[in-house]
């Protein structure tokens, strides 16, 4: 009995030894001058490279235009049903401010549709564009936006269906007006 406890208590104590001992070791004491592994190489296509235009400058409008041109799929990858832009009367025909997707992205105030009326402009690609929600809005043409993208300077709301439901320009720094297909007057503010 007394051997038995004896081996137990060495065992253990080698155990314990051994443990303490591999928690002391880090990987580098393990291989200390040991290179880092080369990652095999892969294929690549070629890469070529070119200057980029200036922000704002009528290379970067074509090239967003174009992109704007491609469409956008739907959450189950279905194509999309484009942008009617012909049914709403325009609003004012130019801005003094540049009308971004960064910029327009977020949560607005819509004070011409009640005062806790919101829109949420969303990044995330949608039918007709970028995703949009309302909440605790009254207008039923409000109500049924659920997309958004910025065209021409403007910032155009359409349903799930791809149709115009309003367009808005930037009017101050913060603020957007425009009309809805309706004609009824409409504003986001920040």
């Amino acid at each position: 009995m007394v051997q038995l406890r004896n081996l137990i208590t060495i065992t253990g104590a080698l155990a314990l030894t051994a443990f303490l001992s591999g928690c002391n070791q880090s990987l580098n004491s393990i291989t200390p001058n040991a290179p880092p592994r080369a990652l095999p190489s892969a294929p690549a296509d070629p890469v070529s490279s070119n200057q980029l235009p200036p922000i704002g400058s009528e290379q970067q409008q074509i090239a967003n235009d174009q992109q704007i041109a491609t469409a956008p799929t739907t959450p189950d990858n279905q194509p999309a049903a484009p942008i009617e832009t012909a049914s709403v009367e325009p609003g004012p025909t130019s801005s003094n401010f540049n009308v971004t997707r960064e910029g327009m992205a977020g949560s607005w105030q819509v004070p011409t549709d009640g005062v806790e009326c919101r829109i949420i402009l969303a990044f995330t690609k949608w039918s007709g564009g970028y995703r949009a929600a309302t909440r605790k809005c009254s207008s039923p043409e409000i109500q049924t936006v659920n997309a958004w993208d910025v065209v021409d300077q403007s910032v155009i709301l359409v349903d799930q269906s791809g149709n115009e439901v309003a367009r808005l320009f930037g009017t101050q720094n913060g603020r957007y007006d425009g009309r809805t297909k309706n004609g009824q007057p409409v504003s986001f503010t920040r």
